[in-house]
């Protein structure tokens, strides 16, 4: 969601210029001194994934004070199936 544009300037949500998707192809770059640097800072930087989001991710269930307690003193136990079990 806030991955290019301005709304990801304002988040403070931005990376290299040459890391993102398609920005640069450097088998096109002439000059093998840009050509190294370019590669260096993605290996550095790493790649920056392509956008995943369009739109704002729904908001964090946060566990209330009372779920917190029960989820910590009655955990879940999941016990594995086997396939004599008839399953």
């Amino acid at each position: 969601h806030k991955q290019r544009g301005p709304a990801a300037e304002e988040a403070m949500n931005v990376f290299q210029h040459q890391t993102y998707e398609g920005a640069v192809d450097v088998e096109t770059l002439d000059d093998p001194l840009e050509r190294k640097a370019t590669i260096m800072k993605m290996r550095d930087f790493g790649l920056t994934p392509r956008q995943l989001f369009k739109r704002p991710h729904p908001p964090a269930h946060i566990l209330k004070e009372k779920e917190l307690i029960t989820a910590c003193t009655h955990p879940v136990v999941l016990v594995p199936v086997s396939v004599k079990d008839g399953v």
